[in-house]
């Protein structure tokens, strides 16, 4: 039997519901949404796979016994797919009662609770809106991470989404778009250390209109509009004088790859697209020490690009 919660959060949440027995998922129902929640259902356990990727539930609540799959075998999958990972709670529920195996192998499927009957109506409530806001808050930290709060350069979410918007303009006004992917290749044993100060000279020498952005620990893309390649040689001028002012020794290590949509042979004017070929003729130079400083990719020689 399932008792109704004393009270509600309305919070605007959204949850999955995967049940295909409609009076269970009915009464799931009349708990979450006096508690804030859009609720979506899925039958299925294949149906739950496919609509949270859709849907992007704050919640997903699993019936243990799907008619295609298993619960835990659902809860695994979701767990395993990047668009819903482990961020997003995951509550399993049984028609029977819940016993210590049963929470136990839940817990190692990755669900974050594990009910079974007779259901507490307004611990599941409760339990379940907290764990609801808990992703709602990841999500807006996911979102907001625009932007380094050290370097003020773009995070790699940052970057696609601002790289996407640029190259869109580009695409309207039929510019040139160029990336330039830089590292410092042996510059030491702390390469964190020196990928900070790498951070801080291109900060301080990029453009206002650049699209700059750390891509990992040591890799950065800038992404220019209405740039040949060869005019990101001046802002490599300056980024190496920029750690030349730090201490001189860093300039020297300093290498990159350039692709651009420039010429009938580039084939994409997409960004990301963009930056892969920047970063495979940057790898050439990480291994090649004699290949030069710079190096634009060339879609004809399979990435293997001439030295500039």
């Amino acid at each position: 039997m399932i008792s109704q919660p004393s009270d509600s959060a309305g919070a605007g949440y959204v949850a999955l519901v995967a049940n295909d027995h409609e009076f269970t998922a009915r009464s799931l129902e009349t708990l979450l949404v006096p508690a804030g929640f859009t609720v979506h259902r899925a039958f299925t356990g294949a149906q739950a796979l496919e609509r949270a990727r859709h849907v992007r539930p704050d919640v997903i609540v699993l019936d243990a016994q799907l008619p295609d799959l298993h619960g835990l075998d659902v809860c695994r999958r979701l767990r395993a797919d990047a668009a819903v990972g482990v961020l997003t709670p995951v509550v399993i529920a049984t028609a029977g009662p819940a016993g210590r195996t049963q929470r136990i192998d839940a817990a190692a499927a990755g669900a974050w609770a594990f009910f079974g009957q007779p259901l507490d109506g307004e611990v599941f409530s409760r339990l379940v809106a907290n764990f609801a806001e808990v992703r709602a808050r990841a999500r807006r930290l996911e979102d907001g991470a625009l932007v380094e709060s050290r370097s003020g350069l773009y995070t790699m979410r940052g970057l696609e989404r601002r790289a996407r918007e640029v190259a869109s303009d580009a695409r309207r006004r039929e510019a040139t778009v160029t990336c330039m992917v830089l590292a410092l290749v042996d510059a030491g044993d702390d390469p964190e250390a020196t990928a900070d100060q790498l951070a801080e000279a291109l900060a301080a020498a990029g453009r206002r209109s650049d699209v700059i952005g750390r891509l990992g620990v040591d890799e950065f893309a800038v992404i220019a509009t209405g740039v040949e390649p060869q005019r990101m040689v001046p802002l490599l001028d300056r980024v190496r004088s920029a750690l030349d002012g730090q201490g001189g020794r860093l300039s020297g290590a300093l290498r990159a790859g350039v692709a651009s949509s420039e010429g009938p042979a580039s084939g994409t004017a997409d960004p990301l697209e963009l930056v892969l070929r920047a970063t495979s003729a940057l790898q050439v130079l990480r291994h090649d020490a004699s290949a030069g400083r710079v190096r634009l990719f060339d879609p004809t020689a399979n990435g293997i690009a001439s030295p500039n």
